[in-house]
């Protein structure tokens, strides 16, 4: 009997020290536990193509609505769906990465949940992303946005989905933006009629792409002779190039014999193009329209050459009456 208890009181020392050491070693047996099932997160990433179809004008928002779908492979789905389903969802973290420095992008809403499923569905609610370009955004020079969806961690019930990132590019181009400023160095020049005007206009491209200025005389008045060159090419600055030119309207006024004091308007229109040659494709803007004056004033004694000759023969005719008369009928003679 005696030795029955002392086997009895050695069991329970036995049991109790191996509670305490289960008791130590509980945590990382349960970390271990929580990894025995593993699976993978897989995010299915696109987006609508027509909104893409247009090139995107500067300082005008654009969105891109993005198609998301949820699932999970693993050695055995069924279980890691049937353990976390109900219990466990899947969260994706968004952000947008600006892969050029002209332009903003963010996107909404920049988390989402999703059911943990293998057959592939969509979150809650699928994200859009909005695009606004700088005005210094160069046009037709193609840029992206990129897009980083993170998927947290699911850890429970002895399932491990580890944290897993996936990521996408959407190209899109900007659009050509003609901006020209048109500085004339007068709008009121003066001159004489036998002077010619020469004003001189100064041209900017503050737009973004190269330019080609149209430029065309709207109205020139009757008689007055007016000149321009019909284009002129101006770079961007955003392409490191010159986008500065001057051109020189040239005015001469009517030259007629005698006084002059006339003021006239001259109406100039400046046209900026873009035009690329490898498509033919041509983009217009909106035209500047400028009103110069000029005005002559002075006398001008050209023109009194077309009467010349009828002086000249007046003359002849008067020296002939004089000499016949002073010849034949002795008038003019001295007594």
């Amino acid at each position: 009997m005696k030795n029955n208890f002392r086997a009895l009181k050695a069991t329970l020392i036995i049991a109790i020290f191996l509670l305490s050491l289960l008791a130590v070693f509980i945590p990382s047996i349960s970390v271990q536990a929580a990894g025995i099932i593993k699976g993978e997160q897989i995010v299915s990433i696109g987006y609508d193509t027509s909104d893409l179809t247009d090139n995107f004008k500067p300082t005008q928002p654009y969105f891109i609505d993005v198609n998301l779908t949820y699932s999970i492979t693993a050695a055995l789905p069924g279980l890691v769906v049937g353990v976390l389903e109900g219990r466990q969802t899947a969260i994706m973290d968004l952000e947008v990465e600006e892969m050029n420095d002209w332009f903003t992008a963010s996107v909404t809403p920049n988390t989402v949940n999703a059911e943990i499923n293998t057959e592939g569905k969509s979150p809650n609610s699928q994200p859009t992303i909005q695009i606004t370009l700088d005005e210094t955004a160069p046009a037709r020079n193609p840029g992206k946005v990129k897009i980083i969806i993170t998927c947290r961690e699911v850890s429970a019930f002895g399932v491990v989905l580890p944290k897993r990132e996936f990521s996408l590019e959407i190209p899109f181009t900007p659009a050509y933006l003609p901006i020209i400023s048109v500085e004339p160095e007068t709008n009121l020049e003066q001159t004489s009629p036998s002077d010619l005007a020469q004003i001189k206009i100064d041209l900017e491209n503050q737009g973004n792409g190269i330019t080609v200025v149209f430029m065309e005389i709207l109205d020139r008045p009757e008689g007055w002779l007016v000149g321009l060159p019909s284009k002129v090419q101006l770079g961007s600055a955003l392409l490191e190039q010159d986008p500065k030119s001057t051109v020189t309207l040239t005015v001469q006024p009517p030259y007629g014999f005698g006084y002059h004091d006339d003021t006239e308007t001259i109406r100039v229109k400046f046209t900026p193009v873009y035009y690329a040659e490898q498509t033919n494709e041509k983009i217009e803007g909106r035209p500047t329209i400028e009103n110069i004056g000029v005005k002559s004033r002075g006398f001008s004694i050209v023109g009194i050459e077309i009467f010349l000759p009828i002086i000249i023969v007046i003359i002849v005719i008067i020296y002939l009456i004089y000499y016949f008369l002073t010849r034949y009928t002795g008038i003019g003679k001295k007594s």
